[in-house]
């Protein structure tokens, strides 16, 4: 046997916590739909913090909401006092994204199971959704308008402003 060391922790730790990435850029970006957007097809949600933290009003284990932390190797630090430190911080290089993350754990069972339902209204999370310029073609309007009708969800959809062939 072997002693258990400080990155088994962590290692443990980060194997029972949920993430779920956000952006706080108030409007659409390049650089965003570049990334993210796989074939350049893809959707975003648009939601305010207030929205996103009542969308989980339903839930009933704890759902954290936090900023992603972004380091410069060159200037290290370490911060103690939050035991989701690990998983609030990026490399500078990504700070275009101001990120935001809503984190949750996982009990004994989920982490076997490695999943986790959370509750979420949708209702009070999606203030509208962006379609990128080349989803329109793929059908995915309808599915949306589909989903939306079904759900009795409100909310507008809108073509991205980020139209550019470099997409």
């Amino acid at each position: 046997s072997g002693a258990y060391t400080y990155r088994d922790g962590l290692e443990k730790f980060r194997a029972s916590v949920l993430v779920s990435s956000w952006t706080a850029i108030d409007s659409e970006s390049f650089a965003m739909w570049k990334m993210y957007a796989k074939d350049k097809i893809g959707v975003a949600i648009k939601t305010t913090f207030e929205r996103l933290k009542a969308s989980f009003q339903d839930e009933e284990k704890d759902v954290y909401i936090g900023e992603v932390q972004y380091y410069d190797e060159n200037r290290p630090g370490y911060r103690t006092g939050n035991m989701f430190y690990s998983v609030l911080v990026k490399h500078k290089y990504y700070q275009f994204e101001s990120e935001v993350r809503c984190i949750s754990m996982l009990d004994q069972k989920e982490t076997e199971r490695n999943y986790k339902n959370i509750s979420v209204d949708l209702n009070s999370l999606i203030e509208a959704v962006y379609v990128s310029p080349f989803a329109y073609e793929t059908g995915i309007i309808d599915v949306i308008e589909f989903l939306k009708n079904k759900h009795e969800l409100d909310f507008e959809v809108f073509r991205s402003g980020v139209n550019d062939k470099w997409l």
